[in-house]
C-alpha cells in the first residue's frame, strides 16, 4: 500500500538529462555535425571504400574547424561586449583574470627587454626534498 501511494504521488524522471546548451552553437555547427555523422554511417556500412574514408576524414576536419571557429567567435563577441556599463556580476571573473594576465605579460616583457629581474625574485629559500628510496648524501637525489 505504501509503495503504490509513493508511485502515485512522487514524480518520476525520464532518466534523460539534457546537456546544457552552449552559447556558441549555431545552425552551421548542427549541419557540420550532421554531415560528419552521415559520413561515418556511410563508412561503417562500407568499410573497405577508401573514398568514403576520405569523405569522413574531410567531414571530421571540417566539423572540428567549424566548432573551433564558433567557439572563438563567441568568446571574442563576449570580450568585446564587456565595457564600463557591464554589470560587475557578469564580468568580474573575466576582468580579474584579464587584469592579472596583462600585468604578468607586461612584467615579463619588461624583464625580457631590459634584462633586469625584480629584486624580490633574486632571493629565494630553497627547501631540499630527498627522493624516496634514494641515498640522501648524493646531491642528485634531491
Amino acid at each position: 500500500m505504501l509503495h503504490s501511494a509513493a508511485l502515485n504521488t512522487i514524480p518520476k524522471t525520464s532518466g534523460h538529462f539534457p546537456k546544457r546548451p552552449v552559447p556558441w552553437w549555431s545552425p552551421v555547427c548542427t549541419t557540420a555535425v550532421w554531415e560528419k555523422r552521415a559520413a561515418f554511417s556511410r563508412l561503417r556500412h562500407n568499410r573497405g571504400d577508401p573514398t568514403l574514408l576520405e569523405d569522413f576524414r574531410w567531414a571530421r576536419a571540417r566539423t572540428r574547424r567549424v566548432l573551433k571557429e564558433a567557439r572563438c567567435a563567441s568568446w571574442k563577441a563576449y570580450v568585446f561586449s564587456i565595457n564600463t556599463k557591464t554589470p560587475l556580476k557578469c564580468s568580474v571573473k573575466f576582468v580579474r583574470w584579464r587584469g592579472n594576465f596583462l600585468l604578468a605579460l607586461h612584467l615579463y616583457l619588461r624583464i625580457w627587454l631590459e634584462g633586469v629581474f625584480p629584486s624580490g625574485w633574486k632571493a629565494a629559500i630553497i627547501l631540499p626534498f630527498p627522493k624516496l628510496g634514494k641515498d640522501s648524501s648524493v646531491a642528485l637525489n634531491y
